[in-house]
């Protein structure tokens, strides 16, 4: 049987979404302006974004922009691990968000005698 509508797992729901949206556009709760409607959803983003830090955890979206952060920062590591890769391949590409689309940029770029050369990318994904 299908469980019945819930209006509090419906709004948990919502919360969660709402705080992968903002990670996957690469938005931490500190550089939100929060829109009326969305006020206790960044409210609950901003306390679970402490809370994980203080217990030193990261979810997905966390690691993929926690990463992001990092090569951005730390060009010298970024130009390490660009050189180790030659290849990126993507499968599923269609669902690729905006975090993980900036990070593959990161990654795809590298110096080699002061000029940036790009690294091979490929994509797989849905033809509709």
């Amino acid at each position: 049987k299908k469980p019945e509508n819930n209006i509090c797992t419906d709004k948990a729901k919502s919360i969660v979404d709402y705080i992968n949206k903002c990670k996957e556009e690469g938005k931490r709760s500190s550089n939100i302006i929060a829109k009326n409607e969305n006020r206790y959803k960044h409210l609950i983003y901003t306390k679970y974004g402490k809370y994980v830090h203080k217990e030193n955890k990261v979810d997905f979206s966390e690691l993929l922009l926690l990463t992001r952060e990092l090569f951005e920062k730390e060009i010298n590591l970024r130009i390490d691990y660009s050189k180790k890769i030659q290849l990126i391949i993507v499968d599923e590409f269609q669902d690729t968000s905006t975090l993980q689309m900036d990070w593959l940029k990161v990654m795809m770029s590298r110096y080699k005698r002061n000029k940036i050369i790009r690294n091979c990318f490929m994509v797989v994904g849905d033809d509709d």
